[in-house]
């Protein structure tokens, strides 16, 4: 009998909370709580706070008149100052009531059944990301809106008060979409609308995938609009576009597999006497490369690193990078919806600003992609520049000492996606003032940040800017739709994404926090079923089998002989020697000087970098030389190349980049040349520095280019 009076009890009380089942516009919303108007005399705290369905909350009931304090809720009452409020058996909110005499205060707790968000006070705003069903009206403009063609959705977004935008707004003109990047939305939701409530109707509307929700940081993205900062994205405008090679073939018509053998890349195949600045590194002799730059160095592929930024002063990479003429902060010179990316990217600094008219999408330190990562560390405990390091591994252009890569001569993209999380010692620090010390944290102990958003963006910003290669060697992150879509789309845009298969101080990889190896073929293989997984990020959970297509071309690379991670499906596709046969010497590549970065004199600083990046780099150099040699490989092909040619060491594929090239040969005609072809590519884009370097070549052998640059002689 007890237990019945328990069970219709708690009924009523969740008749008293709940919302109606119906998901329209008219579902009455939920509303904070009043404030309290003499919190030193009664206060509840927190007054407003989440909790997950099935657990209690606890409240207190602070101030001077506290203990005369009597508290009621739907279904409870209390004397006590501590006040624990549930459980309930389904999301609903429960509003709490306490009176002493003259004096009352409010307070609401909000039962959810989905994982708590960061944010504390559910009606503090938030920022979520959803596909749609179908492509959105006016897809491709920045500015927020709340209608997008479908009627129960535009009457929601009204009902909220919430602004939806698209999550890739620049221009993709050329590229294949088959994964409808364009369904994208993130939806702005304002203060005073309960954000578990309005996610939950979100998610329930017919017009959207429930599975592909991702809530962001929106005490970090919404900002308010101060002059000129933050920079506003426009309207990609593309008549602005044209088809340029960023780096023209050596001769026209090199562009079939079969004339790729030969006298198309006489100026691109050098001796391994004629390395820049001396004799090769041990990592580079380990792993073949100047045997295999008899075949080509790289010439007209470019390399998106897609990481903490890159040290665009220092000597190893500056020659390499590709820079955009008359591309102003505030002139999209080619009209890609980003004015002012004149070498690369910041996507770190994503934000919703929000004005005097409807807020738009932005972005903090647009073309600021200095590399800080370790830049608030003592110099004797870290050396910095993740980024850096990965980039001249890949591509490093050598010189006087600088860091030669393994293809010397691909183009270098910097794609900034992490940023200490808001502290930086630069000069910039007033530019973004965001990016500020987190409260009880020093800076020495500031993480990287890495927003799922930002990364994504970065992937397709690269494959729009027309990158073969790029690398991801991230923290470990949760699954996300959103992400596997954006790697969907470079590997149907002919770009090979190269990971480190971990390469990260947050701990080991796990079968939660490990995507995007988890999606890659060889998990598929090892199940021997399904199609992929999709991680719902509203409950937690992965569900098995699902709809989206694998990643058939992702590579992992890690070292041989490193802590990598061993979970089934996650070990390295590709291994890469970190020590030198002797155990002596490591890997060392170019370091970054983020207080350098006004200077005109050329960073110079090295550091040690034996970590599965490091693997990660070099592998993707090697894809560099592959795509170069035969740039109508798919990425898969390119994938299968790399690990066809590999050298097998205790049952695993140790790279060798000859025999990679070997195997590229030997690839049927793929469709990449005619595809990128056809891709609207960035104008006013200058052929990377080495070019138009002075050199001085001792002796011209025959059929040697006198365009080889064998010892610099001065540097731009």
């Amino acid at each position: 009998m007890r237990r019945l009076l328990c069970g219709l009890g708690c009924l009523a009380v969740l008749a008293c909370v709940s919302p109606p089942p119906s998901t329209g516009p008219d579902v009455p919303l939920w509303r904070p709580p009043a404030v309290s108007s003499d919190p030193a005399l009664l206060s509840i705290e927190p007054a407003r706070v989440a909790v997950r369905v099935g657990e209690l909350a606890t409240l207190r009931v602070e101030g001077s008149r506290a203990h005369e304090a009597r508290c009621t809720w739907p279904g409870g009452a209390s004397h006590d100052p501590r006040l624990r409020i549930g459980p309930l058996s389904a999301p609903g909110v429960v509003d709490v009531a306490c009176r002493a005499d003259e004096l009352s205060v409010n307070a609401q707790v909000t039962f959810t059944d989905a994982q708590l968000h960061a944010m504390r006070d559910p009606y503090a705003g938030g920022v979520a990301l959803f596909k749609l069903r179908q492509t959105p009206n006016d897809a491709s403009s920045p500015v927020g809106r709340q209608s997008l063609g479908f009627p129960t959705l535009d009457a929601l977004l009204r009902a909220l008060g919430a602004y939806a935008f698209p999550v890739f707004p620049f221009d993709r003109v050329g590229t294949l979409d088959r994964v409808g990047l364009d369904r994208w939305i993130v939806v702005d939701l304002p203060e005073d609308v309960n954000f578990y409530q309005a996610v939950a109707l979100l998610r329930a509307d017919p017009g959207v995938y429930p599975e592909s929700y991702l809530p962001e940081d929106a005490d970090f993205l919404r900002v308010r609009q101060a002059g000129a900062w933050p920079v506003a994205l426009r309207e990609p405008d593309p008549s602005r576009s044209s088809v340029r090679e960023a780096d023209p073939p050596a001769r026209p018509g090199c562009a079939l597999p079969r004339r790729l053998r030969g006298e198309c890349l006489t100026s691109d195949r050098i001796p391994p006497v004629q390395v820049a600045a001396g004799k090769p590194s041990w990592d580079l002799e380990s792993i073949g490369a100047p045997l295999a730059w008899q075949r080509g160095r790289g010439a007209g592929v470019g390399i998106a690193v897609v990481d903490t930024g890159v040290d665009v002063n220092h000597l190893s990479l500056s020659a390499n990078l590709r820079t955009k003429l008359d591309e102003t902060p505030g002139f999209d010179a080619d009209g890609n919806g980003i004015p002012g990316d004149w070498a690369g990217i910041n996507f770190a600094h994503l934000a919703i600003a929000h004005g005097d008219r409807e807020p738009r999408l932005a972005l903090g330190l647009l073309s600021n992609v200095a590399d800080w990562d370790g830049s608030g560390e003592s110099p004797r405990l870290q050396v910095s520049g993740h980024g850096t390091a990965i980039a001249a591994l890949a591509a490093g252009a050598g010189g006087a000492g600088g860091r030669l890569g393994v293809a010397p001569r691909a183009w270098i993209l910097p794609v900034d996606i992490q940023e200490n999380l808001r502290t930086t010692e630069s000069r910039l620090l007033e530019e973004d003032p965001r990016m500020r010390p987190v409260p009880q944290q020093t800076a020495n102990l500031s993480p990287l940040r890495s927003p799922v958003w930002a990364v994504a963006a970065g992937v397709v910003y690269a494959v729009r800017e027309g990158a073969r290669v790029l690398t991801c060697g991230w923290p470990p992150l949760q699954p996300s739709w959103l992400l596997h879509d954006a790697l969907l789309y470079a590997e149907d845009n002919c770009v090979l994404a190269v990971c480190a298969s971990k390469d990260s101080a947050s701990g080991p990889a796990t079968s939660s926090h490990s995507y995007p190896a988890r999606w890659r073929s060889s998990w598929l293989r090892t199940r021997q079923a399904g199609s992929g997984d999709v991680y719902d990020a509203w409950t937690g959970e992965v569900q098995r089998d699902f709809f989206e297509r694998p990643l058939r071309a992702l590579l992992m690379a890690g070292g041989s002989g490193a802590d990598a991670a061993r979970l089934p499906g996650l070990e390295p596709d590709l291994l890469v020697p970190l020590r030198s046969p002797s155990g002596k010497a490591a890997i060392w590549s170019a370091a970054s000087n983020p207080r350098n970065d006004t200077s005109p004199m050329p960073d110079r600083r090295t550091m040690v970098f034996s970590r599965p990046g490091a693997a990660a780099g070099l592998v993707a150099g090697a894809a560099l030389l592959i795509s170069a040699y035969r740039p109508d490989l798919e990425p898969f092909e390119v994938r299968s190349s790399l690990l066809d040619g590999a050298h097998a060491e205790h049952g695993a594929a140790v790279l060798w980049v000859p025999g990679a090239l070997e195997a590229a040969e030997g690839q049927p005609e793929g469709s990449c040349t005619a595809l990128l072809e056809q891709r609207g590519q960035p104008r006013n884009v200058t052929e990377p520095h080495w070019k138009r370097i002075k050199v001085r070549v001792k002796r011209r052998r025959p059929g040697q280019d006198s365009s080889v640059p064998a010892t610099p002689a001065r540097w731009p």
